[in-house]
């Protein structure tokens, strides 16, 4: 699936060797099952700073990330949302 994402982000992953899909598969497999819903639904804008460029996850992980957030279309803002949280973290 091909998304658009802040050229900043991507230049945080390619400087920090990360993976696209397994940060954000990282980040699905550790959210709270009880709040992970509610709390993306109080998310009204969500917009990193720069010019965008585009990336290419797995159509996996994007059936996986529509299935796990009760989504029925995965839009770029889901995305780079999850991936800019994925950033956060180390890969282990």
């Amino acid at each position: 699936m091909k998304v658009m994402i802040s050229k900043n982000l991507k230049a945080v992953y390619k400087e920090q060797h990360k993976n696209y899909d397994y940060a954000i598969t990282s980040i699905l497999d550790n959210f709270d099952p009880e709040c992970y819903l509610t709390c993306f639904g109080l998310i009204k804008d969500f917009e990193l700073d720069g010019e965008k460029c585009d990336i290419n996850i797995g159509d996996k992980l994007s059936k996986r990330i529509a299935e796990d957030l009760s989504l029925d279309i995965v839009d770029d803002r889901t995305i780079e949302l999850l991936l800019w949280v994925g950033a956060l973290f180390p890969e282990v």
